[in-house]
Formats: structure tokens, sequence, C-alpha cells
């Protein structure tokens, strides 16, 4: 079992760090009070941004 950070952007939930899931795995999805930052949101879409690029 793992526990993966990560946020939901408005349509997509978006790991914070790399992980693997395999097909029909089960998860489970905990629902926070914190929420991100504007700065923090803005480092992360530079990432998400950097990421597709290399592609």
């Amino acid at each position: 079992m793992a526990t993966i950070e990560g946020y939901f952007d408005g349509k997509t939930f978006i790991p914070l760090e790399p992980f693997s899931v395999k097909p029909n795995q089960k998860v489970q999805i905990t629902f926070l009070d914190d929420f991100l930052t504007e700065e923090k949101q803005k480092q992360l879409e530079q990432m998400r941004s950097k990421n597709k690029n290399k592609k």
C-alpha cells in the first residue's frame, strides 16, 4: 500500500510525485481541507509544462 499526495485541478487529479498503478488496481482517495497556494500551483503548472515538452 502507498500514499500519493496530489491535488485536484478542477477536472483531473494530479499527483505530486511519480507513481506506478496497475489497471484495475483499487485506490482510495481522501479529500483534505488543505489547499495549494497560488505560488505552488504556478510551480506545478510549470513542471507539468516542462514534462510535456520532453515527450
